[in-house]
C-alpha cells in the first residue's frame, strides 16, 4: 500500500505539472535558426502556417500527460481489485514504474536528440527526473519481492499486467510515435550544419565581417570590392594595392548585377543571384560555378575557411550548401542546413547575413525596419544604420548601437559603418565632406583619424551610397551616386587613408 501511495502521489504531481506547463524548460537555436514551425511551442507561434498543424511540444506534453494520467488510474485499480493477491499487485506496479520510467526517457530522448533540443533545469525536469528514478527503483524493489518470496507466477496472473503494458504501448503510437516520426521527417533539413559544433567565430568579427557587410574581402593580391561605377547597382570589382591605388578587375557585360565577393586559392568567388561565378583577378576572365536549377536563386553566399557557402532560395524556402575549394576548384556540394529563416535576399540585409546568422554563430534578430545592415562585435553589441524608422526620416541616416541591456544610443549623419579589430569604425557627414571616425565597441573613446573636404554639404546627400573597408593597411571610403553634388564627371568618390 505504501508504495502505491508513493506512486499515486508522483503521478499526480508531474500530471498537473505537464498539463499546465507550455514548455518545461527547452531551448533550441534551431528554433531561431530554422523554420521549426512543428517544433515550437504553439502558445508563442501566431505566425504564419501554424493553424491546425500539430506541434513537437503539445504533442509530446499531451503525450506525457497521457501516460501520468493512465499511470495513476492502473494504480488505483490494481489496489482494489487486487488487494489479497500481493503477487499479482507487485507485478501490476512493475509494470507500470517500468512504462512510466521508459516513457519518461523516450520523451528526454525525443526532444534532446531527435529533436536537438537542449535542456534548461527546471523544478518540473526535477519532478520528471525524480518520478522516473524513484518508479525504476520500486520496480527493482517489487522484482526483488517476487523473486524472494515466490517461486513463479502464475500465467493467469499476467492478464492484466500484459493489457497495462499493451495500454502503454498504444499511448507511445497514438501520440509519442507522432513525435519521433515528425522528427525523422525534418531531421534531412539539418545537413552538415548538425555535425559541427558552434560558437562565436570572434576571429571572423575582428577581421572579416565587417567587410564582408560592406562587400569587400581584403586578401593577399589586395583588397577587393565591389562597385556601382555609375550604377543603381554593383557591377564591377575594383582593387586597392597596398599602395592605395585602385583598379578595376572585372566588369559585367550583360544585365547582370554583382551581391557578394569571397576569395580563396588565388580566384574570387561572386554572388550574381542568378549563379555564381569564378573569376581570376590577375586576367578579369570568368567563368559560372554554380547555377541553380529552374527558378532558383542564391540569394548570399560567402567565403571562409576554405569553402563556398551559398543559399538558394526555392519556394519561399532557403537551404544552405556548402563546395570545399581545392586549388580554385568547387568540389560537389553539400547540404549544410535547410529550411532556414532567410527572408532578405541581399547579404547586407538585415534579415539575411549568412555570414553573422550561420557561420560566425550568431542567433538571426529579425525586425521590419528598413536598415541598411547590421554588424555585430563580440555577441554584446549591435550596429546597424537605419533610414526610416523611430521617427528619424529618410533624410537623416542614424547609426544605432545596441547593447545587451536592450538599451540604444543613436548618432547621427552615419552613413557607413565597419567593425575591424575590436574597434568601430564609421563615416560620420559633414558640412565639408565626411570624417572617418573610430570608437571603441561601446561607443566610447571617439576620435576623428582623417577628413575628406569635398566642398559641399554631405548630409544632403542620397543615404546609402557610403561604404567603410579596411585592409592593406588602409582604411578606404567609397561614395557612390555623388553626380547630384559634385557634378557629371564625379559620379564616385574614393577616399584613402593609413589604418591606425
Amino acid at each position: 500500500m505504501i508504495t502505491s501511495i508513493i506512486l499515486l502521489l508522483m503521478y499526480f504531481c508531474c500530471f498537473v505539472t505537464a498539463l499546465n506547463t507550455d514548455n518545461p524548460g527547452f531551448t533550441s537555436f534551431y528554433d531561431t535558426i530554422m523554420n521549426r514551425a512543428f517544433f515550437v511551442d504553439p502558445s508563442t507561434l501566431d505566425r504564419a502556417h501554424s493553424e491546425g498543424k500539430l506541434f513537437f511540444i503539445s504533442l509530446m506534453n499531451s503525450w506525457l500527460t497521457l501516460v501520468l494520467s493512465v499511470a495513476a488510474v492502473i494504480i488505483i485499480i490494481n489496489y482494489f481489485m487486487v488487494r489479497f493477491k500481493a503477487t499479482l499487485q507487485h507485478v501490476t506496479e512493475i509494470t507500470v514504474c517500468l512504462c512510466v520510467s521508459l516513457s519518461i526517457a523516450l520523451y528526454y530522448y525525443a526532444f534532446l536528440v531527435e529533436a536537438r533540443y537542449e535542456l534548461v533545469m527546471s523544478s518540473a525536469h526535477i519532478g520528471y527526473f525524480v518520478t522516473a528514478g524513484l518508479s525504476l527503483v520500486i520496480a527493482v524493489f517489487k522484482i526483488i519481492l517476487l523473486v524472494r518470496d515466490h517461486k513463479g507466477v502464475k500465467k493467469t496472473l499476467l492478464i492484466f499486467p500484459a493489457f497495462v503494458l499493451l495500454l502503454f504501448v498504444e499511448l507511445f503510437f497514438f501520440c509519442g510515435f507522432k513525435g519521433y516520426r515528425m522528427c525523422k521527417e525534418y531531421s534531412v533539413n539539418y545537413g552538415l550544419y548538425g555535425q559541427e559544433e558552434h560558437v562565436l567565430r570572434t576571429d571572423l568579427e575582428e577581421s572579416f565581417a565587417g567587410n564582408f557587410s560592406n562587400q569587400a574581402v581584403d586578401t593577399d593580391e589586395g583588397l577587393f570590392f565591389l562597385d556601382y561605377d555609375g550604377s543603381i547597382y554593383p557591377e564591377c570589382i575594383k582593387r586597392m594595392d597596398s599602395n592605395g591605388e585602385i583598379s578595376t578587375v572585372f566588369r559585367v557585360t550583360d544585365d547582370s548585377k554583382l551581391w557578394t565577393i569571397g576569395y580563396d586559392d588565388g580566384y574570387l568567388f561572386v554572388n550574381r543571384k542568378k549563379d555564381i561565378i569564378r573569376i581570376d583577378p590577375d586576367t578579369g576572365l570568368s567563368e559560372k560555378a554554380v547555377e541553380p536549377e529552374g527558378d532558383d536563386y542564391i540569394s548570399d553566399a560567402c567565403v571562409v575557411d576554405g569553402k563556398l557557402y551559398y543559399v538558394i532560395f526555392s519556394d519561399n524556402k532557403s537551404r544552405i550548401m556548402v563546395s570545399e575549394i581545392e586549388d580554385g576548384v568547387l568540389a560537389e556540394p553539400q547540404l549544410y542546413i535547410s529550411d532556414i529563416n532567410i527572408s532578405g535576399v541581399t547579404s547586407y540585409d538585415t534579415e539575411a547575413n549568412l555570414l553573422q546568422v550561420y557561420i560566425i554563430g550568431e542567433p538571426a534578430r529579425t525586425r521590419s525596419r528598413r536598415g541598411m545592415w547590421q554588424q555585430r562585435a563580440e555577441a554584446r553589441f549591435e550596429y546597424y544604420v537605419l533610414y526610416e524608422d523611430e521617427g528619424f526620416g529618410a533624410d537623416c541616416p542614424v547609426m544605432v548601437l545596441c547593447a545587451d541591456d536592450s538599451s540604444k544610443e543613436y548618432t547621427f549623419y552615419v552613413d557607413g559603418i565597419n567593425v575591424y579589430n575590436g574597434k568601430l569604425y564609421y563615416v560620420l557627414l559633414t558640412e565639408r565632406g565626411f570624417d572617418i571616425c573610430r570608437c571603441d565597441l561601446d561607443g566610447s573613446n571617439s576620435e576623428v583619424i582623417d577628413s575628406a573636404d569635398l566642398g559641399v554639404d554631405c548630409r544632403d546627400m542620397r543615404t546609402g551610397a557610403m561604404r567603410i573597408m579596411t585592409g592593406q593597411g588602409k582604411i578606404l571610403v567609397t561614395c557612390s551616386d555623388m553626380e547630384p553634388l559634385l557634378g557629371a564627371d564625379n559620379d564616385t568618390v574614393y577616399y584613402v587613408t593609413d589604418l591606425v
